[in-house]
């Protein structure tokens, strides 16, 4: 069985043994459908169960099909990516939807469950977390995984290509005090590396300047005392 067959599967299990448990079903009943489904096939536990109930399983196929996503759409999907989803001011309670970075980064990592779904998990509010489907998982661009990324100081990140330093929040810090991040395997750019160098001479010029005419404002201080002291 493929990887999606059996993500497939685990994830009609799991649905099943929910319902089944909605339905009052007793503890044994549900274990022997879990044990029979995993050994055989599902239409095989319930038939041998006898467990009659048709529309869950075409309930559980409906549900399956939105949410165990494809071999082509989980193969995008690793663990400690990183990704970034626009605002989904759907989600957002009115109150707060002026200010939709109060509780959220909208900078998101997944989370794979044991019933073979992911969900897309906001960095600062981990209870804020967007079911991942074959319709929406497009939306999420993929910025870099944590493990190719090391930390460094804002000097450091604008050495480097857009495409290879990233600013952005993957904790509870928000935006506002968010680190900066680059690729471990990437080079700085020369030509903002001059930049940078050359922003430095100019502001180490413009500080000998403001000393200059801090020295010539004391020297004419000076000058006024002893002509003075010299009356």
């Amino acid at each position: 069985m493929n990887d999606y067959g059996l993500r497939r599967k685990n994830y009609l299990i799991h649905y099943i043994m929910n319902e089944l448990q909605e339905r009052r079903f007793d503890i044994v009943t549900i274990s022997n459908f879990k044990e029979l489904a995993e050994e055989k096939s599902i239409a095989f536990a319930m038939k041998n169960l006898s467990i009659d109930c048709d529309n869950i399983f075409s309930a559980a196929v409906d549900s399956a099909d939105m949410r165990v996503l494809s071999e082509e759409n989980f193969a995008k999907i690793h663990e400690d990516d990183v990704f970034q989803h626009d605002i989904i001011y759907s989600m957002i309670p009115s109150y707060k939807r002026d200010e939709p970075y109060w509780s959220n980064n909208w900078i998101f990592t997944p989370v794979f469950y044991d019933n073979g779904v992911i969900d897309m998990v906001d960095t600062r509010d981990h209870n804020f977390r967007v079911p991942l489907l074959n319709n929406n998982v497009d939306e999420f661009k993929f910025l870099f995984n944590k493990k190719d990324v090391r930390t460094v100081t804002v000097e450091e990140y604008i050495q480097y290509e857009d495409a290879d330093h990233f600013h952005v929040p993957l904790g509870t810090e928000g935006w506002q005090f968010c680190k900066y991040y680059v690729r471990k395997d990437a080079k700085k750019n020369i030509s903002k590396q001059m930049g940078l160098l050359k922003q430095q001479l100019r502001e180490a010029e413009a500080k000998v300047e403001n000393l200059k005419l801090q020295i010539k404002e004391l020297e004419k201080q000076e000058r006024r005392e002893l002509r003075r002291n010299s009356i």
